[in-house]
């Protein structure tokens, strides 16, 4: 006799259906997880199973009223025959009795599987729309969203001084005048020079930094890179540790995106949206419409319990 885990109309979930729909989800995660995400899916499941089970039950109880499940259920292995290449039935008879399985069980089991998304396909995502409104008003609400941030490549070269020494950092000071004095020169040769002058790391390579984006450099040299003409050499910054020049190489200013370039994925996200808010309105009047309840022993398996 099999343990009742719950009740669905005329229906039952026993111990058995949720321990091999358990199986089957703790197999997919130990092969899509590791570490704490695992150890965090692990323990979703405990509460995420019974209540995916029994709303399964639900919509293939109303499958049952949109559909002719025979009709649909001949659909479905006509299907898995095709995409299994298997040429006839009586081949698909002889490789679903190698697992033990009979054509009515095959029907069976893919109706339990499939029918349930029908029934959300023609009650839910049939029924989202987005007008052209919408997408627009999202849109101008949301600028930030659509903000292409300038990209640029500079070149820097840093003198270090700290203020323990006014005459030594003097020094640094001026030799930054004579860098960016010959940084300023047409025929300057940009690679020597940062080779010559910077105590940067990046002194080998030239000091070139990026292509970088806003947010990427600190404060003083973003606001450098983004104001000083691209080509031209910006005025010696000076900070706590030391002296900047920047040499602008490239830049792309910022932009917004345009209502045409981002039309269709705005709506698709607002589909999705939409999608799953009618999604969980119809579970729940789904399972207010029915009769369900669960027994005793697995009410910690249900969310809020």
């Amino acid at each position: 006799v099999e343990e009742i885990v719950a009740w669905v109309d005329s229906d039952i979930i026993t111990k058995s259906d949720l321990e091999e729909e358990e199986q089957l989800v703790t197999e997919e995660i130990y092969r899509r997880y590791a570490g704490e995400e695992l150890d965090e899916q692990l323990a979703a499941i405990r509460t995420r199973l019974l209540p995916e089970l029994i709303d399964r039950k639900i919509l293939l109880h109303r499958a049952a009223r949109l559909f002719d499940l025979d009709n649909l259920g001949a659909m479905l292995v006509e299907d898995f025959r095709d995409r299994n290449e298997i040429e006839d039935d009586a081949e698909l008879t002889r490789v679903l009795a190698t697992q033990g399985m009979t054509v009515e069980d095959l029907k069976r089991r893919l109706l339990e599987s499939m029918a349930p998304d029908e029934v959300i396909r023609v009650e839910v995502r049939n029924r989202v729309s987005v007008t052209d409104g919408e997408v627009r008003a999202f849109y101008e609400a949301n600028p930030d969203v659509f903000r292409v941030p300038a990209e640029f490549t500079v070149r820097v070269i840093a003198l270090l001084a700290d203020g323990s020494d006014a005459d030594a950092r003097e020094a640094k000071r001026q030799r930054a005048v004579e860098a960016r004095e010959r940084l300023m020169q047409p025929d300057a040769d940009l690679d020597a020079i940062v080779k010559e002058y910077s105590e940067a790391g990046t002194a080998a390579s030239g000091g070139i930094l990026g292509p970088a984006r806003e947010g990427d450099l600190s404060p003083a040299l973003e606001q450098a890179a983004l104001t000083t003409e691209v080509g031209g050499v910006s005025e010696i910054l000076e900070m706590p540790y030391g002296f900047h020049l920047v040499v602008v190489e490239s830049r792309t200013d910022a932009r917004m995106r345009t209502l045409e370039e981002v039309e269709d994925d705005v709506r698709l996200n607002l589909e999705q949206q939409k999608y799953v808010d009618l999604l969980v309105e119809f579970l729940e009047r789904a399972r207010e419409e029915s009769e369900w309840r669960v027994a005793d022993g697995y009410l910690d398996r249900m969310p809020d319990r």
